[in-house]
């Protein structure tokens, strides 16, 4: 039985090997997934789930040969092939930086199920739909459009502050108390863009985290900005950096749409920030705004 079961894994495995070898060479060298660690261990539960599926026409696969059963699951594993066949590396990117919990392969391994159920609407394998109903695509076209406001909320907030403290003259404002990495890095996009924007222009969403924490500028906006009530400072805005990962989906139509739950979490904080920042309306510093975010959004959240 044991070698049976290590023969049909094997064959398994050289579907994907055979089918894809640049990628399944670059093991876990940046561009691979399938052969590293996390990729295995999603490709194995995922084997569990295609035999489950096999068998729900009667067939006992106990009974089959491994080779008999890898070319029963071959037909399924084909979306698998073809979708990272053409996968640029952003779509590798999402597997890999999911982690390594046993959550975060799970959660691959329901992508890679969805990836089979767009192609072969068969393969309803009930946790397999419920995976797809969870995900809200027309809510994340609304989310983009949230999370773009409140990029340009926070955009506009930050400069009018440190303007108003450091002042414009010989761009005080932008030397004095904007970090040095930051700078740095949107100096490196200026020059490479020929100096078509204004150094500030290059601001990613993530870079106002750093910015209203750094310093003294927690004073300046530590009454507008602090969501989670009591904590260190860069607790207190962690919604900016989790609002920016899901842009990573919003902004990027081949990763997917959002969970119900992460489209609720920015639905709430565009909310906030349009009472807090844009209304300037000061928060109750010791009221939690944010709840605390279920396992599954947390997980969602940072990978």
């Amino acid at each position: 039985m044991l070698a049976k079961a290590s023969q049909t894994l094997s064959g398994y495995f050289a579907l994907f090997a055979e089918a894809l070898p640049d990628h399944w060479a670059l093991g876990d060298a940046k561009g691979g997934y399938l052969c590293t660690n996390l990729g295995l261990r999603a490709l194995m539960k995922l084997l569990r789930r295609l035999i489950v599926f096999v068998e729900r026409d009667g067939t006992r696969t106990v009974a089959l040969d491994s080779s008999d059963i890898v070319e029963r699951v071959h037909p399924l594993v084909a979306p698998i092939l073809t979708y990272f066949r053409t996968a640029d590396p952003a779509d590798v990117a999402r597997f890999r930086n999911r982690g390594s919990s046993l959550a975060s392969v799970d959660q691959n391994c329901l992508q890679l199920m969805a990836i089979i159920y767009s192609a072969l609407p068969t393969f309803d394998l009930p946790e397999v739909k419920k995976y797809i109903e969870s995900q809200d695509a027309e809510s994340t076209k609304r989310a983009k459009d949230m999370i773009d406001e409140i990029n340009h909320i926070l955009f506009e907030d930050v400069l009018v502050r440190l303007k108003e403290r450091y002042g414009e003259d010989r761009e005080a404002w932008w030397v004095q108390d904007v970090p040095k990495a930051v700078r740095n890095d949107c100096d490196r996009q200026y020059n490479e863009n020929n100096g078509e924007h204004d150094r500030w222009q290059y601001l990613y969403l993530i870079n106002y985290a750093d910015i209203v924490t750094s310093g003294a500028n927690w004073e300046l906006f530590k009454d507008y900005y602090n969501f989670y009530g009591k904590g260190a400072k860069a607790t207190l805005v962690r919604w900016i950096g989790k609002v920016n990962k899901a842009r990573t989906v919003t902004h990027h139509a081949e990763k997917g749409p959002l969970s119900k739950d992460q489209v609720a979490f920015v639905t709430r904080v565009h909310e906030l920030v349009k009472t807090h920042i844009a209304g300037r309306v000061s928060v109750d510093p010791k009221k939690r705004y944010l709840a605390e975010e279920p396992a599954a959004l947390r997980e969602a959240l940072a990978s």
